[in-house]
């Protein structure tokens, strides 16, 4: 399978309301990435630009936008984003200390000497972030597992060999890796970990994971990192290979996928900030392009960190463009097995 991870927004707290920032990620099956890209060449011609030119969503009309959503609506993909509103943030330094120290609790648990300055180098990677590199730190970790956690069991029911490869490609930031995608690569496992077992995976009755397996290796605990002690071995990915087989970092200019992620971030952040003519139908489009969990779970993972314990929620309006988005989502089940959390 293929995942294409771009953003939209800055990821800095504030103090105006709304202020959303998303990570998003567009994932397919190899038989769909040509699906996509031939939707991106019909947008840019719609907008008489050459196939090899990035044509960003502001640069073009609203009309020619939505067609291509509803153009895009027609592949076996989907997309998972996760947002954070910077007015609605709490302590961020606070958490990113916080985080780095519990990295710190792991330097003496390494038996080797150059274990323990990995762990005290991926500590001090942390605290070097900007408060606003953290933020989208956290966002993208949470949103690589999203992707597992809901291509696999979209996948196991529709196109269970799509499971045996995960392939990420992020928007690079620049030319040579920088600080915050280095972090990034080293942490993804790590805190992909800790969300696992807040939200596991679900495996269905009857679905084909025999494609994923590989990534539940017997050997999970040689990992460098120590698996959590409140981790349920079935529940937990440990095995590097899931997302360091397969990721890499690349110009958007050459690849059409992370093009599309653009595309989808930067109307998903428009929808919510309500600068579309018509919000609904764009909500409703947008929609299309996401998959409804069972139990009612949202489409969009909102992100905040804890603060000063005060109560906040959407509001009204940026709510209601949420709930037309899960309302157009398709179907996670594609049959009826019974789902259960193993």
């Amino acid at each position: 399978m293929h995942i294409f991870i771009d953003e939209s927004g800055s990821f800095v707290q504030t103090d105006q309301p709304n202020s959303f920032s998303a990570d998003v990620a567009c994932v397919m099956s190899e038989k769909n990435v040509a699906v996509a890209e031939a939707a991106l060449r019909r947008y840019k011609k719609r907008a008489g630009r050459r196939p090899g030119e990035e044509v960003k969503a502001s640069a073009t009309t609203e009309e020619n936008y939505f067609s291509f959503l509803d153009d895009l609506g027609n592949w076996d993909g989907f997309i998972t984003a996760v947002i954070s509103d910077g007015a609605m943030q709490g302590d961020i330094a606070h958490h990113k200390e916080q985080q780095a120290k519990k990295i710190d609790q792991y330097v003496p648990v390494m038996v080797y000497d150059e274990g323990k300055a990995m762990i005290a180098k991926v500590a001090a990677d942390v605290r070097q972030l900007s408060n606003q590199n953290y933020v989208e730190l956290h966002c993208r970790a949470q949103l690589a597992w999203g992707v597992v956690r809901r291509a696999t069991l979209y996948y196991s029911q529709r196109a269970p060999k799509t499971l045996g490869a995960f392939r990420w490609e992020f928007d690079a930031k620049d030319v040579q890796k920088n600080h915050f995608e280095s972090t990034l690569a080293d942490l993804v496992g790590v805190l992909s970990q800790t969300y696992s077992i807040r939200k596991p995976l679900i495996r269905l009755r009857g679905a084909d994971y025999s494609h994923f397996d590989r990534f539940a290796a017997d050997d999970r605990d040689a990992s460098w990192f120590p698996r959590p002690k409140d981790a349920d071995a079935d529940n937990v990915v440990m095995n590097g290979k899931l997302f360091h087989e397969h990721m890499e970092f690349v110009d958007s200019k050459a690849s059409p996928g992370v093009q599309i992620a653009d595309l989808v971030a930067n109307g998903l952040t428009r929808c919510l900030k309500g600068r579309f003519s018509n919000n609904d139908t764009a909500a409703a489009l947008l929609g299309r392009l996401m998959i409804r969990e069972p139990g009612g779970v949202p489409s969009l993972e909102f992100v905040r960190f804890d603060g000063d314990g005060e109560e906040r929620s959407l509001d009204k309006t940026v709510a209601r463009r949420v709930k037309i988005m899960d309302r157009n989502g398709k179907s996670m089940i594609a049959h009826r097995p019974t789902a259960q959390s193993k």
